[in-house]
């Protein structure tokens, strides 16, 4: 499961008050009647079965919400999942709204790769793949959360990937990679693209650790601590705000990077005359554009289609590139496997399907697990949220929550793009027998999602006049 940024507004788990304040030891509607359709559906299972857990990122949100309420929000929702008490193992894989944990991790030494401070490998920025407690590490505040929910674990910790696989005398079968899918976007690797720029010397070959090296620390300040910061974050939610429902995200651009230009002129010993001035404002212009005009522009904001064109070329070259290089560091070249899938969440839209990444004979299955967030006033868009189910033998299907599809909520379905024959996968019909089972839990949950979705739709509408209002009266806006 993934992307449920609890404690966030436009989050469906989160009960807001009248004035779309987020309720703490609360959850809303739509998350108490999908823990009810949930708890039925894996009760249908066959007689047994047992759980394991992943949170594929963005689980917390602390840049819309303050970490105490995001992660009360969260254990709130948790302990109404039976599973959750039961699981035998949690596996959690950071993403970008809550990155600021694995920050926190890594700086306590909890995954280093050597024991001792005084090497680099002891400050590693990321963890093996796969492995143990002791290999990993474990997230101390996510493993504090599932406790609040009755997990009697600890929460095992990934960064970026995580893998299971599956192998055979003639080597490995299958693999499934986990990554939360901020690395498929452009926004997320800015540092790496902005030492290009300035150096104009080409980036040396990809790595994870690279990635996250260059761009760890921007991607804390950018989505991962602006919740903590009080006033500062205030004013940052109301330009996210501002930037989500549309209106006059130009001219607020244009008023930050004249702001900025200011700042430069009056606190650096920089001489004034004409061509110095314009290119002041040229660079203050192109680095608010770069920025914050590429926050407009991520993949979660393009509504009509599941991936764009520039998401789905930088999804191959992460398969393709960073993940294959790290399954060859981690396994050596030999254990590549013969079948891949791809797990991942962050563009809050859910689908699965294959596409072809030229590093790996055969085509990879793609499973994404979408969002419990409502990202615009919109609704005629291709948003949804799905949780993905893997048994032991890897067979992979997704429970397909609901998806918008304009004035109605689409009622949940079982998908599977694995490449075999959906009667001939154990999971996908496992799955929607259960699922079948807990029809009519299932009904209530998309009812709910609608009155949720109505009220975050004006929730948005009344955020855009507030912010509006503020910025005008600040003489930011026109």
């Amino acid at each position: 499961m993934s992307d449920f940024h609890a404690g966030a507004s436009n989050s469906l788990i989160t009960e807001l008050a009248e004035d779309y304040s987020p309720r703490t030891g609360e959850i809303s509607e739509t998350a108490a009647t999908f823990a009810v359709a949930l708890n039925q559906t894996l009760a249908n299972f066959p007689e047994g079965s047992r759980f394991d857990l992943i949170l594929l990122g963005d689980m917390l949100d602390f840049s819309l919400a303050r970490p105490d309420v995001s992660s009360n929000v969260l254990a709130c929702f948790l302990d109404k999942l039976d599973f959750v008490k039961k699981a035998d193992r949690a596996v959690y894989v950071p993403g970008n709204h809550d990155h600021a944990l694995w920050t926190a991790e890594r700086f306590g030494a909890l995954a280093g790769h050597g024991t001792d401070p005084g090497t680099a490998e002891f400050w590693s920025h990321i963890t093996p793949m796969a492995g143990s407690e002791a290999y990993l590490g474990h997230s101390t505040i996510m493993g504090a959360v599932l406790a609040q929910a009755g997990f009697g674990g600890q929460a095992l910790t990934a960064y970026p990937n995580y893998v299971m696989g599956r192998s055979s005398k003639s080597g490995t079968e299958k693999m499934i990679a986990f990554h939360h899918g901020h690395f498929i976007e452009d926004a997320y690797r800015a540092m790496t693209n902005l030492l290009e720029a300035l150096t104009g010397e080409p980036a040396p070959p990809l790595t994870v650790e690279l990635l996250e090296g260059q761009n760890g620390a921007w991607i804390d300040f950018a989505w991962s601590t602006l919740g903590d910061l009080g006033a500062i974050g205030t004013d940052g939610a109301l330009a996210q705000r501002f930037l989500e429902t549309g209106g006059a995200a130009h001219a607020f651009q244009s008023y930050l990077a004249r702001l900025m230009a200011q700042a430069v002129r009056t606190r650096l010993p920089i001489p004034s005359f004409d061509l110095m001035d314009k290119a002041i404002d040229y660079g203050a212009a192109g680095l608010v554009d770069y920025t914050v005009g590429a926050f407009s522009q991520l993949e979660r904001f393009s509504y009509q289609e599941v991936l764009s064109r520039a998401s789905i070329e930088g999804l191959k070259d992460y398969i393709g590139g960073p993940l294959r290089q790290q399954m060859i560091d981690d396994f050596g070249e030999e254990a590549l496997p013969r079948e891949l899938s791809f797990v991942f969440g962050h563009t809050h839209k859910p689908f699965a399907d294959q596409i072809v990444v030229d590093a790996f004979k055969r085509p990879v299955t793609v499973y994404n697990s979408g969002g419990w967030v409502m990202d615009t006033v919109l609704r005629h868009t291709v948003e949804g949220a799905s949780i993905v189910v893997i048994d032991d033998d890897l067979h992979t299907a997704a429970l397909q929550l609901y998806r918008l599809t304009g004035s109605t909520v689409a009622p949940p379905e079982v998908q599977s793009a694995d490449p075999i024959p959906d009667a001939d996968n154990p999971m996908y019909s496992t799955l929607d027998t259960a699922r079948a089972g807990a029809q009519a839990a299932w009904a209530k949950f998309t009812e709910s999602v609608d009155r949720t979705l109505a009220q975050r739709q004006d929730m948005y509408l009344a955020n855009g006049r507030t912010a509006e209002l503020k910025l005008q009266r600040q003489g930011k806006l026109p």
